[in-house]
């Protein structure tokens, strides 16, 4: 199931313009989307914060992602509480 999950994820790409950030400058912004990945066998929903520091004049800095939800269901809805790392899920996405 892990290599399954991974796999979905790999083809995922997350791309800056899909948060909205509200640049106050001499701030952090957060934003989130939700994605929602079918494979052969799963469903999975994976949401992605995206965090965005501004500095004093509003210029962007330092910008980076978290995992926020990460749920897996099979077929027939059930849930499933794969161990996969926050680490992992980053490194499979192309950001």
């Amino acid at each position: 199931m892990k290599q399954e999950v991974l796999n979905g994820i790999i083809n995922l790409d997350v791309h800056p313009s899909m948060f909205e950030h509200d640049l106050i400058p001499d701030s952090n912004s957060t934003d989130s989307h939700l994605f929602k990945i079918e494979t052969e066998n799963y469903l999975i929903e994976l949401e992605l914060i995206e965090y965005l520091e501004c500095d004093n004049y509003g210029n962007v800095g330092d910008n980076y992602l978290t995992v926020g939800v990460f749920h897996i269901f099979d077929e027939s809805g059930g849930a499933y509480e794969e161990y996969i790392t926050d680490e992992e899920i980053l490194s499979h996405i192309n950001y």
